[in-house]
């Protein structure tokens, strides 16, 4: 076989090919570039072959032309297989870019001397017209196709050209219209939808505004109207890890779903390359929760956080800074110093901030600090708040519940060991610790002492009775509190103004209390999927449909049992019953 012959099939297949690839990727995002730009392709590339390339009778092409028709093949193969198969290492796309050199470099040594019109056969040579530009085509389309991979703002713009959402509802995501009864201590859903068998198991509700509601499953992303519950849009985890360049099917996770005002940021983590490219490369998508349109994109932001009220600002790391952003266009309002340096989002186990309140609380160690969630200015930090020991230092603050310009932080369960006076393991109840502080960071109240909690008595140790965050958990100027004595276990309602236990109920006599999850509505009752939390007590629900609870905004989702499968509903408001 000559080198004639090998050029003429090689670049057969490598023109083929890159009309194929962009066929497939245009297909993947709108069907009619699809047709349209192939078609227009085609033609082009066949008009512009060198003198013997199949198929066709022979032509005779200036070959500064078929260079240009070869580069252009080669740019649309290239950047077509970086978008269908994603997440390659970088020896994948060096090898492919090493071909397409070498095919380069056969068409040259066959390229043959151009003639307008048929001469006697000659031995064919290399035009030297076609040696400075085909060097010089050859050098910038290789810069090219590496910035693709090694150039940050290019790969920025290549992945986030590929994160788009799509109006309506999934193909997992079938429900219909439906009514069905909650407890009647609950109020009255403003609208209720049947979830179809094909909805994940995991979808959980991550937060709400005025407008929308969103659902995240392993699946993608789903809003929902406000006002009935409609899908209207979503966006596939499926498509994302084929779309997104340089992502694979781990990089969504839907832990890293938040919604922050009228905006739904997802975190989408993408391999690098070099060096580095184990490294997770983090990649923020701001969507719309109306419209689902993208309304920003930036790389290198990580470990968002938000609240439940509907503000645009939201919590974010940039490297080992937390950050505070307005979320309407991804501008940084503030640095928070003095806060941790690691990312503290929903993902992590054990949570180290909170935003609540109109504030910004983040803790690490024995150290909180708050900041004001407009300007992000600091309110006051508190180092070494817990009791002092001599013998084991201070305690680690666990959680922080943020209501009405009070602060109210939970300690680890270290104490000081039962006093004489307490010879037995349940005439002692100071297992763990709080503390109440005002706007200013003066201390309130705590719970520090000796004895048994009685009601009307002040607090003695204790920890927050909530679950995951974020979630409204004062109720009616209380906190729910439990006991963690191993020997009696029981739960508080106590006052937020003074410490002082408004009611006790032990975690035997009402197990439905002991469930972590539920929300706020009105400041006035803490709903859970079994019990109802007010400041005279924690009643059972019997025989409750419910759930799952989640705070919505200034409502709540809950999911329920039906005798067709799940019920999603959505309240708002106060109860009718009282």
């Amino acid at each position: 076989m000559t080198v004639e012959t090998l050029s003429r099939h090689v670049w057969l297949l490598l023109r083929a090919l890159s009309v194929v690839t962009l066929t497939l990727v245009l297909w993947q995002r709108a069907p009619l570039p699809a047709l349209a730009l192939p078609l227009l392709l085609v033609p082009t590339l066949h008009a512009l072959r060198a003198p013997g390339d199949p198929p066709g009778p022979r032509r005779h092409v200036n070959p500064v032309w078929v260079f240009l028709a070869d580069l252009v093949s080669v740019a649309v193969l290239f950047t077509s297989t970086t978008l269908l198969f994603r997440g390659l290492p970088w020896q994948v796309p060096a090898a492919l870019a090493a071909v397409c050199l070498g095919a380069l470099v056969l068409r040259w040594r066959a390229t043959e001397d151009p003639t307008p019109y048929p001469l006697p056969p000659a031995e064919p040579r290399r035009h030297p017209a076609t040696v400075v530009p085909a060097v010089l085509m050859t050098l910038a389309m290789f810069a090219g196709l590496i910035a693709t991979v090694t150039w940050h703002p290019l790969r920025e713009h290549l992945a986030c050209t590929g994160a788009t959402s799509t109006p309506g509802p999934a193909d997992w995501w079938n429900t219909t219209p439906a009514w069905s009864s909650l407890p009647e201590e609950y109020p009255a859903p403003e609208w209720q939808r049947l979830l179809d068998d094909e909805v994940p198991r995991s979808l959980r509700h991550v937060g709400a505004s005025v407008r929308a509601h969103t659902l995240v499953t392993d699946a993608g992303v789903v809003a929902l109207s406000a006002e009935d519950g409609t899908a209207l849009w979503h966006l596939d985890a499926t498509y994302l890890a084929g779309a997104v360049v340089h992502g694979d099917d781990r990089s969504f996770d839907e832990a890293r779903v938040v919604h922050a005002g009228s905006t739904v940021l997802v975190e989408y983590v993408y391999p690098r390359t070099g060096r580095d490219r184990e490294r997770p490369g983090p990649l923020l998508m701001a969507f719309d929760d109306l419209t689902g349109e993208q309304v920003w994109c930036r790389s290198g932001i990580h470990g968002v956080l938000s609240g439940l009220d509907s503000t645009e600002r939201f919590v974010a790391w940039v490297g080992e800074e937390p950050t505070l952003f307005d979320a309407t266009d991804g501008s940084v309002v503030a640095s928070l110093d003095g806060g941790p340096d690691t990312p503290v989002g929903p993902e992590v186990e054990d949570p180290r901030a909170v935003i609540d309140d109109g504030r910004v609380l983040m803790w690490e160690g024995t150290r909180l600090t708050t900041f004001a969630l407009e300007t992000g200015a600091e309110l006051f930090t508190l180092e070494d708040v817990g009791p002092g020991r001599p013998e084991s230092g201070p305690r680690t603050i666990t959680s922080v519940i943020a209501s009405d310009g009070t602060t109210v932080v939970g300690f680890d369960r270290d104490h000081r060991g039962r006093p004489p006076s307490a010879r037995h393991a349940w005439e002692y109840d100071a297992e763990g610790y709080l503390a109440a502080y005002g706007p200013d960071g003066d201390l309130l109240w705590d719970s520090t002492g000796d004895g048994v909690v009685e009601e009307g008595g002040p607090l003695i140790g204790g920890e927050p009775a909530h679950g995951e965050l974020p979630a409204r958990t004062v109720f009616d100027g209380h906190v729910l509190v439990r006991n963690p004595h191993s020997d009696r276990p029981a739960f508080h309602g106590v006052s937020l103004r003074d410490g002082t236990v408004t009611w006790r109920l032990e975690e035997e006599g009402s197990p439905a209390c002991s469930a972590s999850e539920g929300t706020v509505l009105d400041g006035g009752r803490l709903y859970r999927p079994h019990s109802l939390v007010t400041s005279r007590g924690c009643p059972s629900l019997e025989d409750s449909p419910v759930e799952r609870v989640f705070g919505a905004g200034d409502g709540m989702v809950t999911w329920s049992r039906h005798e067709d499968g799940r019920l999603l509903s959505s309240l708002r408001g106060a109860a009718t019953t009282p």
